[in-house]
């Protein structure tokens, strides 16, 4: 298993460049994530202050 992780690595031009690419990957996703949380959190927010505003007369 470590020779096959060696193998790659080597193809990457060393272990840092493959460590740099796990994290820009992990970072794509977390951005990502914070993105569609965002996005839902505002949609809920907008539907509650809507079911607010139709409750009071």
């Amino acid at each position: 298993m470590k020779s096959v992780l060696e193998t790659i690595g080597k193809g990457f031009c060393g272990i840092g460049k493959v460590s740099l690419w796990i994290a820009i990957f992990v970072w794509v996703i977390a951005v990502t994530a914070a993105k569609i949380f965002f996005v839902l959190f505002l949609t809920l927010a907008r539907m509650v202050l809507i079911l607010i505003s139709a409750v009071e007369p």
